[in-house]
């Protein structure tokens, strides 16, 4: 294709993946979902539905099989919507409401699709717009804590600056950061070492001060994965500097607060316990299809507001999608540590990828409501990750079997 077209195409193209990779990177600055919501439509969706006539015909064979496998799930759930009791339904939202979300992940995975096999170096470019916004943003986000905190004498769970201040969510974007900045450590043997770890032992201080479960056991296994590579590779000086600071901030931070990480607020777990057993209550009403995604299915937490969903993605699914929603999900999980594990084999560089991915499932097991929703952190933490490494698993698919898929960008 050459002259206007070709240009139309390219520039799209362009557009796309600068959205693809503004969008991840908004979720540490945005203040709301919404900020965030905007960046995918404006750069993400609308350049692919500008460009679905160059685009979707290229698509064939591994287009189909790629949306198949990702937009099952939640197309399952967009058809219950269709059997919610109306003594259930959810205030006056549509179905149409309900069924956008699954058009907005049909465009999230062409933009990832076309993105990944036009620009390789993709996920290096990810991984640096991460580490590039994280870290000012983590700083920024101790700094206010900080202030506030030597000025009341109040030490309250930290909350980060952007996604309205959400605790869990936003203490777990730092944990997310931390993969990315490891993996550069791992890669790399220079003096920015030092910024990478100094980041780290940042983003540790954040989940100590934010009392959150998910990103402290996050940043304890990846210290211990640099632990493990210091041991065989690095210098005597790196090898204690990685295990003696963690343990010695933990350390100043139980001395201090008199608090001892994953012990503390034991009422977290408990009150998960809670929701889960009042879900499977739920579950049990209608376990074969679902309530349907629209039903209202308020849980009850003593003297906490009313909740809206299970904390727990798997669960959630189930109690709108009934046991072939869960099956499906299940199924999609299962694909896509599949789908990860062959990615590693023929890209290394893709570990941040994965890495993130995995720690998104692990946070949405106990923090997650059922995944057909327009962009919010669930699209951070499990669908943007696993189109990028669908999109790249069917790229590796179509180069070594090219009948398949012929003329795709």
């Amino acid at each position: 294709m050459t002259g206007p077209e070709s240009a139309v195409d390219r520039w799209l193209g362009h557009l796309a993946a600068a959205g693809l990779l503004l969008l991840p990177v908004s979720f540490y600055l945005a203040r709301d979902y919404g900020d965030s919501a905007r960046v995918f439509y404006l750069l993400v969706l609308l350049p692919a539905l500008l460009a679905l006539p160059w685009w979707l015909p290229r698509q064939r064979r591994s287009g189909l099989l790629g949306a198949g496998f990702l937009l099952l799930p939640p197309a399952w759930l967009a058809l219950s919507t269709s059997w919610v009791d109306p003594a259930l339904q959810e205030g006056s939202r549509s179905t149409w409401y309900h069924v956008k979300p699954l058009l907005f992940l049909a465009g999230l995975w062409l933009a990832c699709s076309v993105c990944v096999r036009r620009y390789p170096p993709f996920p290096r470019w990810l991984a640096g717009a991460v580490c590039l916004v994280s870290l000012p943003s983590a700083l920024l986000t101790l700094l206010l804590y900080l202030t506030q905190a030597l000025e009341t004498g109040a030490w309250p769970r930290l909350a980060g600056v952007s996604l309205r201040g959400d605790v869990n969510v936003t203490a777990t974007l730092y944990a997310v950061a931390a993969i990315f900045f490891a993996c550069a450590i791992l890669r790399h043997r220079s003096r920015w070492n030092l910024v990478r770890l100094a980041a780290l032992l940042l983003f540790l201080a954040i989940a100590l001060l934010s009392r959150s479960k998910v990103p402290l056991l996050a940043l304890i296994a990846i210290f211990a994965m640099l632990l493990h590579v210091a041991l065989q590779q690095l210098s005597l000086r790196t090898r204690l500097a990685i295990a003696a600071v963690p343990l010695l901030m933990v350390a100043v931070y139980a001395v201090t607060l008199e608090r001892i990480p994953l012990l503390e607020r034991p009422e977290g777990y408990l009150l998960r316990l809670e929701l889960w057993s009042q879900s499977l209550g739920q579950i049990a009403q209608a376990r074969w299809f679902g309530h349907g995604v629209g039903a209202e299915l308020p849980l009850y937490l003593p003297a906490q507001p009313v909740i809206g969903h299970a904390h727990n993605m798997l669960l959630d699914t189930w109690r709108v999608g009934g046991l072939v929603g869960a099956l499906l999900l299940l199924g999609q999980l299962a694909g896509g540590a599949f789908i990860g594990w062959r990615v590693l084999r023929s890209h290394p560089d893709w570990l941040p990828v994965a890495g993130w991915w995995a720690l998104g499932v692990f946070f949405l097991m106990t923090n997650g409501q059922q995944p057909l929703v327009k962009p919010h952190h669930v699209w951070f933490y499990y669908w943007i990750p696993l189109s990028l490494l669908l999109a790249r698993y069917l790229a590796d698919a179509v180069s070594s079997h090219p009948r398949a898929d012929r003329g795709a960008p």
